[in-house]
């Protein structure tokens, strides 16, 4: 009887680990998400863009994101 109630709580906390496990996929996509849409925009930005000083710093925010996404990509795959 004793291992019979056992099994029961480490299936309950291995269900609760998979919630968390499934919560945290959905936020980790959705900022995925957000970071394309704002390196997609970063970059039509860039080409329309005539200043140097302009188009160096757009340049160096959109690496960052680009790392950002990569990462967060790296992240998504081990869960």
């Amino acid at each position: 009887m004793a291992s019979h109630t056992m099994s029961e709580v480490v299936q309950k906390i291995l269900g609760e680990d998979e919630k968390v496990n499934c919560e945290k996929k959905k936020c980790v996509k959705s900022v995925l998400k957000k970071l394309k849409k704002k390196e997609k925009e970063l970059i039509s930005e860039l080409q329309n863009e005539t200043s140097d000083k302009r188009s160096k710093k757009l340049s160096r925010t959109i690496k960052v994101i680009h790392a950002q996404r990569k990462k967060g990509l790296k992240t998504l795959k081990k869960m």
